[in-house]
């Protein structure tokens, strides 16, 4: 089963690597005969690495279900590489369907991105740090203007209007982290010098550098598609919000809904803990990530930086340090799941 096969990406492919497994989208498939009569599938798949032409014989042991792959469909597919005529082509065994959505429309895949392979399927914390697109004089005139209107009603700080408007502002950070291991985590980051970065991120490094925000939010969705609990702190009311209007801004599917009915007792696909923790808002008095860490004994991730400060440490080109205290956010928000299941949580399950 494709399971339990390595995973590969089509830049690497090679007969050397033996039986691999790809997450990959089917660009092209056309069922064909070969000289002798047999029928088979010619298929191209691709994913952010490169493309590759496949082909799923007849003596597969999945020839028979074929007809479950569909154009657009991203899929896990076993089998190995092959070498003829110079060129690589992939051999299947088996697939798997990861992400088809309604309307034939599937998920961008992000096939040879380690990071994004190893979390799907799995329960994940998730948050978002983001800052300001541009700077407000760069702004036409009426539109900073009602900014500054905007921000004078509040605190005066037009860069914490901007970042939290997804019209003004990007993600420049996306922490995930396993449930079940808290080793298993990740935060992808947004450089500002994307020279000063290596496009791989070290062994060990849960900080991984990508070339655009588009990046970020198609890594969100791809496993978005395919985890059963998506868990986040006020993600609700800002970070779920935030992320389906960035990718509409820059073009990106959104595959699934993350905020469904607000009183869904069940929390799944996405469970809120602010929501739990405030009894959907009823509760008064403050309740933030930080609160809740100090009423439940959790250490604090708002040691070293804070929310209000991230605009400033992007400018500066801190990109790490957000990115590393974005990771603590959700440690944290695990933490808080841990304390919550036994209790406020346990009705729901």
């Amino acid at each position: 089963m494709t399971t339990h096969l390595p995973i590969a990406c089509i830049r690497d492919l090679t007969p050397a690597l033996g039986s691999v497994a790809l997450v990959a989208l089917v660009e092209e498939m056309e069922e064909k005969t070969t000289r002798n009569g047999d029928p088979y599938l010619l298929l191209r798949l691709t994913d952010l690495t490169g493309s590759c032409q496949a082909f799923l014989w007849s003596n597969a042991p999945s020839f028979m279900d074929r007809g479950e792959i569909r154009r657009g469909g991203v899929f896990r597919l076993g089998g190995e590489a092959k070498e003829g005529k110079g060129k690589i082509t992939f051999h299947l065994r088996d697939f798997f369907l990861l992400s088809s959505p309604p309307g034939g429309r599937a998920v961008e895949p992000l096939a040879g991105r380690e990071w994004v392979e190893r979390l799907l399927h799995r329960r994940v914390a998730f948050d978002i740090e983001t800052v300001p697109q541009a700077d407000l004089g760069d702004l036409p005139p009426g539109l900073a203007g009602k900014i500054q209107g905007y921000a004078e009603r509040d605190d005066g700080d037009t860069e914490k209007v901007m970042s939290l408007s997804p019209l003004f502002g990007q993600v420049v950070s996306l922490a995930v982290l396993d449930m079940d291991d808290p080793d298993n985590r990740v935060a992808l980051a947004l450089p500002k010098q994307k020279e000063l970065f290596p496009a791989r991120a070290k062994s060990g490094d849960p900080v991984t550098f990508l070339s655009s925000e588009a990046e970020i939010l198609k890594a969100f969705w791809a496993l978005a598609s395919t985890c059963p609990l998506m868990v986040s702190f006020n993600g609700r009311r800002f970070d779920v919000p935030f992320l389906q209007v960035r990718s509409a801004v820059q073009g990106v599917q959104v595959p699934v809904d993350l905020i469904g009915p607000r009183y869904n007792r069940k929390g799944r696909p996405h469970l809120d803990l602010y929501e739990a923790v405030t009894a959907y808002g009823l509760m008064r008095g403050p309740a933030s990530l930080d609160a809740c860490c100090h009423a439940f004994g959790i250490p604090t991730p708002k040691a070293g930086l804070d929310g209000s400060q991230v605009a400033g440490a992007y400018e500066e080109g801190r990109v790490r340090e957000i990115a590393l205290y974005n990771l603590a956010d959700v440690e944290a928000t695990r933490a808080l799941y841990f304390k919550l299941e036994s209790t406020l949580l346990s009705r729901d399950s």
